[in-house]
Order: structure tokens, then C-alpha cells, then sequence
């Protein structure tokens, strides 16, 4: 068993000590089933000092991130409960570890929950020390020992609850580690309105006007360059560099580009106390369901669907909030097309879209053929019915629920995945036929020539940036239908169409009220029957089309454009971490 040093407390401990009365400590079930840690701060902030995946798993990631070298005191602050120390101990048998927790609630909620009794000889504890004492004991350690090296961790979800404490032991320790790297990866952040902001870049659509609305609002930014399949270590040394050179005060990234299913770059970036902004515009279950070890209290998730919220919590991302998409007034906006461009994209109705056909075969590839089977039969629930893939599977039978159950994390995002592509195209398609009437105009890929006939106009796909502000300019009635993994969310045609000044009808959902007039700046179907009533009456009518398509523009002008987006992703991460 570990010893523990009995507290001499000073004027700060009980300064310290008084102001923390009141917070409340829990321990949680992680998903592995082993216990977690969570205290709930007096001014009701939560902070997670393990996985709530696999807390194990996670302490063999923080042990491997560090290198002691023969005669080093490793130093970690904060003890929670341990499993992060009883992998360093298994790793340095014969370093002295000295262990720092501040608060005795939480060591008697180690001894009781966690790994205490497990711990060897080698670790030793501080516990409800006087950060100055701290210091007086490892310089006493050091002076008796003969040692010259301290290399020291922070447990991260300790000092996201009690850095006040912590990081006046780590500034006072900061000369004796043993990587000047590494100190240099610790500086204060959100210091001044201008921030410096990385933006990780794995190519997605996003990232361009992301980065021009941080500049035109006044942060410095600068780009991190990945390739998919990029190895952990190798985009790791590449953020390591970026970090030194730019010393960002925080990082975003879209849709969890960079992070690797293993969690080395998030157990990295909770080591240095980065924090990070996570803009997801993709499922996150699909994403994050099979990678929990990028559960961390410096990472920050903003959603464009609010109802994937309370999961992703579960998970145990404390932060997490609603974002939903925008657009870049700068790209859509009202154009006067020259005779050859209203020649060529001139339409009564048109759709700009995937048919999902070779995006469905691709991921059914992914599944076994009785999981094939299983996927098709929950898409046909999804899009018939309307509802959520976790809805869809109370419909199918006790004996397949079984096998649902029984899938790996990976293998039921692959099942989700597929299911709401599927579902996607027969809605999609449901939707688009409606249209028939109207000789409409079908922009995409040549999976539609094997969905639709002569009654629609085929054409190819068009370019995002060039292209199709020129389409919502020069079409009369722009059609939308949203995906089904999109359950109180809205796709990117909601907010480019009407700042075109175009016409949009779509389909209902409940968070559109949030965002516009419904009536009044856009019109939406409820039901398909609706489609070709409504595309008829806005058609015969150009006025009432025109002001809907005008109110519409000076909506999303006013308040969802990229630069109102990140600014409340600026506002949210200073607010939590500055």
C-alpha cells in the first residue's frame, strides 16, 4: 500500500478549502462498467476526472504519454482514482511517485471506488497540502535523494476543477521538468478580444469559410493541414509544431478531424490543457459511438442537431450545446445573371443534391449480409415513419434487437450509418417524385439515372462555390428535403437558398421556427401531398414569391451567417476556459 503525507495546512489551503465547501463529489458507472469521477462545483460547473468509457484503457494512454528518466520524481497532480497512477507505478517500478490531491473527499472516494489499496510502495501521497509545502517537500525529496530531474502530469480533469491550486504547484515545478517542450506547451490563453485560433483542415467544405469568419471578426487564425488516414504520431508531431509556433488559445476543428480512434491526440491536447472546439455537421454517433476515448473535459462539442445532445453527455462530454449550420453571405448571395447564365440554370423547380445511391451500396459493403438485411428493413421504418434510428429499432424484433445489443461499438455506427443513407434515398426519392409535374430540374450524381425518368431533367453536379449560388439565383422554386439522421436539424440549402434572396420550400421540422418566419421568409410541406399544391400556387404567384425570398435574405443576413456561428463558439470557450 502507498503512504500518504499528513497535511500541515497553510493560510492558502484554508483560503482554498473555504471557497470549495460546498462542491459535491459522484462516482459513475463508466460504460466498461468500471467507476468514474465527477465533482460538481459550487458555481455548478461538472468536471469529469476519467473516462466514461474506459477509464483503464485511458490511464495505459496517459502512462505512455510520458518519458522519466532513471532517477526522475514523477509528480502527478490530482489523484482521482487512481487508475492513471497504478499505470505510471507499472510502468516506473522504481521511480518515485508523489502524488498531489487537494482535496481528502476525493482520496477517500479512491480508497473506497477506485485503485488506492493497489497502488506499491513507490507512490506516495500529498493530500490537503499547502501548494507551498508541496514544493518544500519535493525540494526535501530531491535534496535527500540526490535528484535534479521532476517530470510532472497533471491529471486533466484535475486541473479543469481545481487549476487555482494545481497550477501554483505546476508554475513552481515548471523550471524542473525535464522537457523545456513541454513548458513550453503550458501558457495562458484567452488574454486579449484577439485570439489565436488552429484550425485543423482535412479538406472538408466547411473549413474555408469557418476560417474567413474568424478573420473578418478579428482573431488571427491559422490552418493545421491533414490527410486522412494520416498515422496518430505523425499529424501529433505536426500539431506539436503548429502549437509552438502559433500558441493558439484554442483549436477547432469540424466533425473531429484529427482525432484518432485511440484517443492519442485528445489525451495530448488534455495534457497541455488545450481546449478544444468541436463543431459537429455530421451524426456524432456515427463519428464518436465507437471512439470513447476522446471523451475529455477540454474538448467542447457544438451540435447542428440538438436531439444527438443528451448521448453525446452519456458518452461524457460535459460541454455541449446546440450550433446549427449558416452560411457565407460573401458566396450566396443575389447575382445579375447574364443572358448565358439564366440560359443555363434557369429552372421552374430544381433540386441540388446526392441520390445516395452509391453512397448506400458503399456502406452496406461495410455490413455483414444478415446485418444487410437488418438495415434495410430499419430504413424502410425510418423513412416511412419519419422517426430516429433508435425509434426505428423498437420495431424490429426481440431476436434482432438481440444482435443490435450485441454489436461493437463500430460495428453499430457502421449499422446507423447505413441505415440513415438508406432511409435517406427512399425519402429523398419519395419526395423528388412529388415533383414530376413540373418538368423539375435534378442536379447530382449519375445515381439518380437509375431512380428517375424522362418527366425530370438530369443534369451533373455543380460546384459549390461557382456554380450553385448562380442555380438558387436563376431557379424559381428551390426544393429541399433533409436527411434522416437530421432530426432537429437543418441542412445547408435551408441557409444559402434564401440568401440568394431565392425561393425555398422544404420540409418541416420543429427547429425551423426557431430560425425563420415559417410562412413568411420560407415555406415547408408537411406532408408529400402538400408538394406539388404548394410548388403550383408560389409558381402562379411571383410576388408573394419574391417578398417571402427577400425577408427570407435579410433573416439569415441578421442572424446565421458563419461570423454569428463562431462568434458564440468564441463566446462559449472563453466563457468556459479563459
Amino acid at each position: 500500500m502507498s503512504k500518504i503525507v499528513e497535511n500541515r495546512e497553510g493560510d492558502f489551503l484554508k483560503d482554498f478549502m473555504e471557497q470549495r465547501n460546498a462542491d459535491t463529489f459522484y462516482i459513475l458507472q463508466s460504460k466498461k462498467g468500471i467507476p468514474s469521477l465527477r465533482v460538481r462545483r459550487q458555481s455548478g460547473k461538472e468536471i469529469t476526472f476519467h473516462s466514461l468509457y474506459d477509464p483503464e484503457k485511458e490511464a495505459i494512454l496517459q502512462a505512455n504519454s510520458l518519458s522519466v528518466l532513471p532517477g526522475a520524481i514523477l509528480v502527478v497532480l490530482g489523484l482521482g482514482l487512481g487508475y492513471h497512477v497504478l499505470e505510471m507505478a507499472r510502468c516506473y517500478p522504481e521511480t518515485t511517485i508523489l502524488v498531489i490531491e487537494c482535496r481528502r473527499e476525493i482520496y477517500a472516494l479512491a480508497a473506497c471506488y477506485g485503485v488506492l489499496s493497489h497502488l506499491p510502495e513507490n507512490v506516495r501521497h500529498l493530500v490537503g497540502v499547502s501548494p507551498d509545502e508541496v514544493v518544500r517537500q519535493i525540494q526535501e525529496i530531491q535534496r535527500k535523494n540526490d535528484v535534479t530531474s521532476v517530470v510532472l502530469y497533471p491529471l486533466p480533469g484535475a486541473m479543469a476543477a481545481y487549476g487555482d491550486y494545481y497550477g501554483v504547484i505546476r508554475d513552481s515545478l515548471s523550471g524542473r521538468r525535464v522537457s523545456g517542450i513541454e513548458k513550453r506547451l503550458h501558457y495562458s490563453k484567452f488574454l486579449s478580444e484577439s485570439l489565436n485560433i488552429l484550425i485543423v483542415d482535412f479538406g472538408y467544405f466547411l473549413t474555408r469559410e469557418v476560417e474567413r469568419a474568424l478573420q473578418n471578426s478579428g482573431h488571427k487564425v491559422t490552418t493545421l493541414k491533414g490527410i486522412q488516414g494520416m498515422a496518430p504520431k505523425s499529424f501529433l508531431e505536426t500539431l506539436i509544431e503548429g502549437i509552438l509556433e502559433f500558441r493558439p488559445d484554442l483549436i477547432l476543428t469540424i466533425n473531429h478531424f484529427g482525432f484518432d480512434e485511440k484517443g492519442v491526440i485528445a489525451e495530448f491536447l488534455r495534457s497541455i490543457e488545450m481546449p478544444v472546439a468541436s463543431w459537429f455537421v455530421d451524426s456524432p454517433n456515427v463519428i464518436l459511438r465507437a471512439h470513447g476515448r476522446n471523451v475529455s473535459p477540454y474538448v467542447s462539442l457544438f451540435l447542428w442537431d440538438r436531439s444527438y445532445i443528451p448521448e453525446m453527455k452519456a458518452m461524457g462530454f460535459e460541454d455541449v450545446s446546440f450550433l446549427p449550420l449558416a452560411t457565407d453571405p460573401s458566396i450566396f448571395k443575389p447575382r445579375n445573371l447574364s443572358a448565358e447564365q439564366r440560359a443555363r440554370f434557369h429552372a421552374d423547380v430544381g433540386f441540388v443534391g446526392n441520390s445516395m445511391v452509391d453512397w448506400s451500396r458503399e456502406k452496406l459493403r461495410d455490413l455483414s449480409v444478415s446485418l444487410q438485411g437488418l438495415a434495410k428493413r430499419l430504413a424502410h421504418v425510418m423513412y416511412k415513419r419519419r422517426i430516429a434510428f433508435d425509434e426505428a429499432l423498437e420495431e424490429i424484433s426481440q431476436e434482432e434487437k438481440r444482435v443490435v445489443r450485441g454489436l461493437s461499438p463500430l460495428e453499430r455506427s457502421n449499422l446507423e450509418s447505413s441505415v440513415h443513407r438508406l432511409g435517406t434515398l427512399h425519402y429523398r426519392l419519395l419526395c423528388i417524385g412529388m415533383l414530376e409535374g413540373f418538368h423539375p430540374v435534378i442536379h447530382g450524381d449519375e445515381g439518380w439515372k437509375t431512380l428517375l425518368d424522362q418527366r425530370f431533367v438530369l443534369k451533373g453536379p455543380l460546384h459549390y462555390y461557382t456554380e450553385l449560388p448562380l442555380f438558387y439565383n436563376a431557379c424559381k422554386v428551390n426544393f429541399n428535403t433533409t436527411s434522416l439522421q437530421m432530426h432537429e436539424a437543418v441542412n445547408q440549402r435551408v441557409f444559402d437558398v434564401p440568401a440568394c434572396a431565392g425561393f425555398l420550400l422544404t420540409d418541416h421540422l420543429e427547429v425551423l421556427h426557431e430560425l425563420f418566419d415559417v410562412g413568411k421568409e420560407i415555406v415547408v410541406y408537411e406532408d408529400l401531398e402538400e408538394i406539388p399544391e404548394k410548388v403550383r400556387y408560389y409558381l402562379r404567384h411571383p410576388e408573394q414569391r419574391e417578398k417571402i425570398a427577400r425577408q427570407g435574405r435579410e433573416r439569415v443576413l441578421k442572424e446565421h451567417t458563419y461570423r454569428h456561428r463562431l462568434q458564440k463558439i468564441v463566446q462559449a470557450m472563453r466563457a468556459r476556459y479563459g
